[in-house]
């Protein structure tokens, strides 16, 4: 069973594994840009640097995990497997974070923890 899974993902074509490398680069940008621009606007002035610090510290735990995890997908499935898993994980973060979160387009920084207990996230 295991080589009858191998056999289809190995039959894809070329351009699919590079549109799927492409989106997930994309998406992977876009992640970076709203935890070190957008996170930043939220935290409060006293808070900030350290909470980005934090932001930080897991999205490189969440690198060291994703490598060991590529290594087990390439070795179950194929070579194109581990792209999926990730461009959909990415694409999600990217959805969450323009759904959910507030816009601070053109609203002050908040400069101190009571005023960050009061608002909505």
């Amino acid at each position: 069973m295991e080589e009858k899974r191998k056999g289809r993902l190995q039959k894809v074509p070329f351009y699919w594994g590079m549109l799927q490398v492409m989106i997930t680069k994309g998406a992977v940008t876009v992640s970076y840009t709203a935890m070190y621009t957008y996170t930043s606007e939220l935290f409060p002035t006293v808070v900030r640097n350290t909470a980005v610090g934090c932001c930080s510290t897991i999205a490189r735990v969440g690198a060291i995990m994703s490598s060991y995890m590529a290594l087990w997908l390439v070795e179950a499935y194929g070579k194109l497997a581990m792209v999926i898993p990730f461009s959909l994980l990415s694409l999600t973060a990217a959805i969450l974070t323009a759904a959910f979160l507030p816009e601070t387009m053109k609203k002050p920084m908040p400069e101190s923890i009571s005023e960050v207990e009061g608002t909505k996230i």
